[in-house]
């Protein structure tokens, strides 16, 4: 875990264009052979964070503007279903200090209002136990989302 993943500064525009055209064709080929190979089987394949969490967390990633990840967003398939944990930004703060509560804040909106990128979109409160959260995308992946 790194203690200060905004710590970095941000690429110079080339260098952050050809990091996430790099990272886009990965989710591109990795959806091709790993996901569509493994969906077809019946297998469930989940993934965390994903693509558009360089959109809702750019500093994460280096990265000065998250337009392009947005557009590009467009292009990939869709996922089936985003599972968003929402938690307040002061329980977030004490079980990691890695960010301060405004940015935690501000992700949390950015994922809430995300509009692009899946098909089923359902928020999780994550001030419930992580057993009764499992539980609850275990029903969801079982089917009841069609």
């Amino acid at each position: 875990m790194n203690p200060d993943p905004h710590g970095a500064v941000a690429h110079g525009p080339m260098r952050a264009t050809f990091r996430v055209m790099y990272y886009w064709c990965d989710f591109v080929l990795g959806t091709w052979f790993l996901v569509w190979p493994a969906t077809l089987r019946g297998k469930v394949v989940i993934i965390e964070r994903g693509w558009l969490d360089m959109a809702v967390d750019p500093k994460r990633y280096h990265l000065n503007s998250p337009r392009l990840v947005r557009f590009l967003a467009h292009l990939l398939p869709s996922v089936d279903l985003l599972a968003v944990l929402d938690i307040p930004s002061q329980l977030a703060l004490e079980r990691k200090t890695e960010l301060p509560a405004l940015e935690i804040d501000r992700q949390c909106s950015e994922w809430r209002d995300l509009k692009i990128g899946y098909r089923h979109k359902i928020l999780l409160d994550a001030t419930k136990p992580s057993a009764s959260l499992a539980a609850c995308i275990e029903d969801l992946i079982g089917g009841s989302v069609k």
